[in-house]
């Protein structure tokens, strides 16, 4: 592990090394094992305008996309741990279960619904994230041992707000606080990996940042990127893992921070198309 952290860097190593001082002095938060879980709605629909002016917006191409499957979930038996006390591999690929948690639907719904005026598909989005909260309690279990996960939950979520022009409501609000606090947590730990993990977190609290009208969150975010995609990304565009699919995952959180979030700068390879 130091040979690793070495050819990381004395940031990551610093990171790293005050993250397991901290995790075995039982120093890493754990506020979020007593929270409820927020009720909808989450989201407060804008006018049609808005959504249209979104920037993620469809340029006009009409397109109904396909209605996607309820995600399943299936029962483990550390649901009930504390998330940090989470057993991730005893009881088979824990990333089969996270996938179904990613909530990967909400914006091909909110498309739906932008695309159709169909209603329905924003209530379907918002019964998916409370059947999620209601099977996987906040801060219980391996749904909640990862903060990429929670990032990528908070990257779909700020999405499909996005695409139906939608603001929080108070129960979204504290949603997307949530999952910025979890991912807030380890954040020392995600970045001393040297991969797609710490870019993630930060793209996540960078546009989690914007919807909640935190600029402080936004601003830290920002420099998180500022600092790591340098050292992770080469100037030809090679990536610091070699697998295109945490490469693509690095570009898509890059990318929709840059739409989200944006402007980004020179540092992160900010493109004045996206920004």
């Amino acid at each position: 592990m130091l040979l690793a952290l070495a050819r990381r860097g004395s940031g990551a190593a610093v990171r790293r090394i005050g993250f397991e001082i901290r995790s075995r002095a039982r120093f890493v938060p754990t506020v979020l094992e007593r929270s409820a879980a927020p009720q909808p709605p989450y989201f407060v629909l804008a006018s049609a305008s808005a959504a249209a002016g979104s920037p993620l917006g469809l340029g006009g191409v009409a397109l109904r996309p396909d209605l996607p499957l309820p995600p399943v979930f299936l029962a483990r038996p550390d649901d009930d741990r504390p998330w940090s006390d989470a057993q991730l591999y005893a009881f088979g690929d824990v990333r089969l279960d996270w996938e179904a948690g990613r909530w990967s639907s909400l914006p091909r719904l909110a498309l739906l619904a932008r695309v159709s005026g169909d209603p329905s598909a924003v209530l379907r989005a918002e019964r998916e994230i409370a059947t999620f909260l209601r099977f996987t309690p906040p801060g219980r279990g391996a749904w909640w041992a990862s903060a990429q996960e929670a990032a990528i939950r908070l990257l779909h979520l700020v999405a499909a707000a996005n695409l139906l022009g939608a603001a929080p409501t108070a129960s979204g609000r504290e949603l997307a606080t949530m999952l910025a606090d979890r991912v807030l947590c380890t954040l020392d730990y995600e970045r001393s990996l040297g991969n797609n993990h710490g870019i993630v977190c930060a793209a996540a609290l960078a546009v989690a940042g914007v919807w909640l009208d935190d600029r402080v969150l936004r601003a830290r975010a920002i420099r998180i990127l500022a600092a790591d995609v340098p050292l992770l990304v080469t100037e030809e565009g090679g990536f610091s893992q070699v697998s295109t699919r945490y490469h693509r995952m690095a570009l898509d959180a890059l990318a929709v921070a840059a739409l989200l979030a944006g402007p980004l700068p020179e540092a992160v390879g900010g493109c004045p198309d996206l920004c």
